[in-house]
């Protein structure tokens, strides 16, 4: 593809552990999951969903999940998903998580190009600005629009760049969320409880992770 073209020019590579380039900029239409709620729902929310009370407690949930970590983030995107389980309101409010999350600095995202492809990355072709760039922001990373030019060609990309320190933060929150899990597996004798088989669910949510 001519973005891997591209990234050879720009590292010698097509892969980067904490870098993605991606053709075009159309990132919102490929971040949600199947069945994920669509934001224009908002505008059929029910007045009892949109009181100051309900918008302060919702803004403190979410305040809560990116701050617990990103698997939390994670969990809550795949709630959002699942208007089978969930009331409406409930996804609408969560799939604010799947581009709108906390951002991370421009000095990270430019140490992690730095590293991926040197200092001189802009002189090679790989074009990013730091002010009204960033296309979203998710659980694991950050979407930038960005240009990539070579000899013959300039073109629209995205730069999806990884929070710092995610894989430490996501195993953390797995190991958090196992202990949880187990601790209410064993000392709540509900049969009830013992049927969501909550160590089995935690265990195939880290394979997804």
């Amino acid at each position: 593809s001519y973005a891997n073209d591209i990234w050879q020019q720009l590292c010698g590579h097509t892969d980067n552990g904490s870098i993605m380039l991606t053709s075009g900029y159309v990132i919102g239409e490929q971040s949600a999951a199947p069945g994920a709620c669509d934001a224009s729902l908002l505008r059929h929310r029910t007045s009892h969903d949109n009181t100051f009370a309900s918008n302060i407690v919702w803004s403190y949930t979410l305040f809560t999940l990116q701050h617990l970590g990103p698997a939390f983030v994670k969990l809550g995107q795949w709630a959002a998903t699942r208007r089978d389980l969930f009331p409406v309101s409930f996804c609408i409010r969560l799939s604010e998580l799947h581009s709108s999350t906390q951002t991370h600095s421009f000095a990270h995202t430019q140490n992690a190009l730095f590293e991926a492809f040197g200092e001189d990355y802009e002189s090679r072709g790989l074009v990013l600005y730091e002010n009204d760039t960033i296309l979203g922001s998710g659980s694991a990373a950050q979407v930038y629009k960005a240009t990539l030019k070579s000899s013959t060609s300039e073109k629209p990309v995205a730069v999806k760049v990884l929070h710092p320190n995610i894989r430490m933060k996501v195993e953390r929150d797995l190991s958090l969320m196992l202990y949880i899990a187990n601790f209410i597996d064993r000392y709540i004798p509900l049969q009830s409880v013992k049927m969501l088989s909550l160590p089995r669910a935690v265990e195939n949510f880290a394979d997804i992770m």
